[in-house]
């Protein structure tokens, strides 16, 4: 399987593509020129393959079907990339914090002395942020916001999986050079559905672990913790009553630690990175992206300077 990179602000986008146009006897084959193996260096989208049918399927009806699906998929695919955005810059944001938790040299450097009362207020400011930045792209059920809780419930819906599904299995590129050898083309259709019903299967399992690890992340306790606190801290400014008197909301009772924030990133990365798989069918880089992560912190905190 071939692969086709497209840099996307931080990290790479990554889209499969076939080293091959399998066709059925009734279908065109071709080679399509360009690279080393075939292929021409562009970005590779899948799109349903053709059904072969010509009947009267032109009614009010099924086009009205056709139009509402095709829309519910181009917004879905629309959310599922800019869920990918906003996890990259929930990433960027707990890249410059984590050193500030974490690493003894950043915090005896910039942590004490004059530098003390400003460290700790980005440290409390970057900290709401990546709070606020977790609850709303988890448990949002706005449907205006492409978050987790939106997108599961979207690939609940058994037509819309169904559509998904065979955009992940059809890949179709536009050929040129037609073969007309019979049992070349029935020995290459024969390919196809064999690798059709194999990408089908990994679809359905993909979506089975994104299901999976939604049920933990979205009943995880620390994960309506940050909800809390974007809804009575970060966004809002909540007082209560406590013992006759009038106070703002104690982060330090909901249990959260500073490692929580880590382990909940990682937990929501696994299913960004499948349901840009399932709805988008793309990757994502994140080696890359870490490793400019980790530049960008180590130049911003001076690391590099400090171990010199």
């Amino acid at each position: 399987m071939a692969l086709v990179l497209l840099m996307l602000g931080e990290g790479v986008l990554i889209s499969r593509m076939p080293r091959h146009e399998p066709a059925c006897p009734d279908k065109k084959l071709a080679r399509q020129k360009g690279g080393d193996d075939g292929h021409s260096a562009v970005l590779y989208r899948r799109s349903p393959g053709d059904s072969g049918h010509t009947g009267n399927s032109s009614t009010f009806l099924s086009v009205n079907i056709k139009l509402l699906m095709t829309t519910q998929t181009e917004k879905l695919e629309a959310h599922a990339s800019h869920l990918l955005d906003a996890f990259i810059q929930l990433r960027q944001r707990y890249a410059i914090l984590d050193p500030m938790l974490f690493d003894n040299t950043v915090v005896a450097t910039h942590g004490s002395g004059k530098k003390a009362r400003g460290f700790s207020v980005l440290k409390h400011s970057l900290f709401l942020s990546c709070a606020q930045d977790i609850a709303k792209l988890t448990l949002d059920d706005d449907p205006r916001t492409p978050s987790l809780s939106n997108n599961i419930r979207a690939l609940t819906d058994d037509a819309i999986r169904h559509t998904l599904r065979e955009q992940f299995a059809i890949w179709k590129i536009s050929l040129v050079e037609e073969e007309t050898d019979t049992e070349i083309l029935e020995a290459l259709c024969r390919m196809e559905l064999r690798e059709e019903a194999q990408r089908r299967a990994q679809f359905d399992e993909l979506y089975c672990e994104a299901t999976t690890l939604w049920a933990a992340l979205s009943t995880n306790p620390t994960t309506k913790s940050f909800k809390t606190i974007r809804d009575r801290v970060a966004a809002h400014t909540e007082v209560r009553l406590v013992a006759d008197k009038y106070q703002f909301v104690d982060i330090g009772t909901l249990g959260i630690k500073w490692g929580d924030i880590k382990a909940t990133i990682e937990q929501m990365q696994r299913l960004v990175e499948i349901i840009g798989l399932l709805i988008r069918n793309a990757g994502f880089a994140w080696d890359s992206l870490d490793d400019q992560l980790k530049h960008a912190s180590e130049g911003f905190w001076g690391v590099d300077d400090v171990n010199h």
